[in-house]
């Protein structure tokens, strides 16, 4: 009698929970087709000329972050992270901001040519994109000499040389990783600039 009770629960819990993944199922397919069209990789600018992005944000700051019996130790974790933060704030600018900006200059420029002036006003409207990339670089510089200059001070291998704290068998491979990512950006857009012919023929007009 137990066994035959238990059985017909276990039928109904089980047809319940059938309907409910069917309906569940239904719901995610309606919604699938609702964001077909949206749905990708690629961010199309003439379909979807907006677009939102999401970044987790962290609230606490790195002297809440970096807590320890040792001084010293704080100091040095708290330089290289904000060195780090820093790096990674210019890389991702350099991504969202310059690369794009400077590949597709000069895309839809018909094949007859520009009329008479025009390279020149283009070129012109470019001059702020230019002087904001030129201070860019030059935070670049600016912070790579200081990773460069917080490394030397702690692998400074003179019999004489103030040692702020013994980093012999240690090896920080994140701020490398950053330091590399940044020079990267910085061998990208000369890359960039030196494949595009385009800038830099409206450059030469400009001059002129």
């Amino acid at each position: 009698m137990v066994k035959s009770i238990i059985k017909i629960v276990g039928e109904v819990q089980l047809k319940k929970y059938g309907k409910f993944l069917e309906e569940y199922a239904t719901q995610l397919k309606g919604i699938e087709d609702a964001l077909d069209d949206s749905i990708g990789d690629v961010w199309d600018f003439t379909l979807d000329p907006i677009s939102l992005q999401y970044l987790p944000m962290e609230q606490m700051n790195l002297l809440e972050l970096i807590k320890t019996d040792n001084k010293i130790f704080n100091k040095v974790l708290t330089v290289f992270a904000s060195l780090c933060c820093e790096m990674e704030t210019l890389k991702f600018e350099a991504e969202r901001k310059f690369f794009p900006g400077l590949t597709y200059y000069g895309e839809g420029e018909p094949e007859s040519g520009l009329e008479e002036g025009e390279a020149q006003v283009q070129m012109g409207r470019m001059m702020p994109f230019l002087q904001e990339l030129s201070s860019f670089v030059n935070r670049c510089y600016e912070v790579i000499k200081n990773v460069l200059h917080q490394l030397s001070g702690l692998y400074n291998s003179a019999k004489n040389a103030a040692r702020t704290i013994d980093v012999a068998n240690v090896h920080f491979q994140v701020v490398f990783e950053h330091l590399a990512d940044l020079l990267r950006v910085l061998i990208t857009l000369d890359e960039i600039i030196a494949n595009q012919g385009t800038l830099k023929d409206h450059w030469t007009l400009y001059k002129r």
